[in-house]
């Protein structure tokens, strides 16, 4: 029987598939760097946020993933709020598998704020 949910409020459950897995767990983490400039008495006056991108990570049950380092991610099924709209580049891809388990994937890729092209 399937689940069925109440709320006052739309909240969402569940993930997309990502990148040939099922996905087991997404997080997507924005950050920046910033630079502040303090007065005389250490007060902050003015602050300025740059170099914006994201952490991403799925982990999932391996059904077919051709994902290598370095690969440009087309588009995440997964996204969130305050996702930025700049190219995805894969950082890292782990295979882990047991005799007693599924095969499984962690892909860990980095979203930057602006598109970027490949250079020959």
């Amino acid at each position: 029987m399937a689940a069925k949910f109440f709320s006052t409020q739309t909240t969402e459950f569940g993930m997309t598939d990502e990148a040939g897995l099922m996905v087991q767990s997404f997080s997507y983490d924005v950050s920046s760097d910033k630079a502040e400039v303090m007065d005389i008495t250490g007060d902050i006056v003015q602050t300025h946020r740059f170099n914006k991108k994201a952490s991403i990570s799925i982990e999932g049950l391996a059904s077919s993933s051709d994902v290598e380092v370095g690969d440009e991610m087309t588009s995440i099924a997964n996204t969130a709020m305050g996702q930025l709209g700049g190219t995805i580049l894969v950082d890292s891809v782990v295979v882990s598998k047991s005799s007693d388990g599924f095969a499984k994937v962690k892909i860990a890729a980095t979203q930057y704020d602006l598109s970027l092209n490949a250079q020959a």
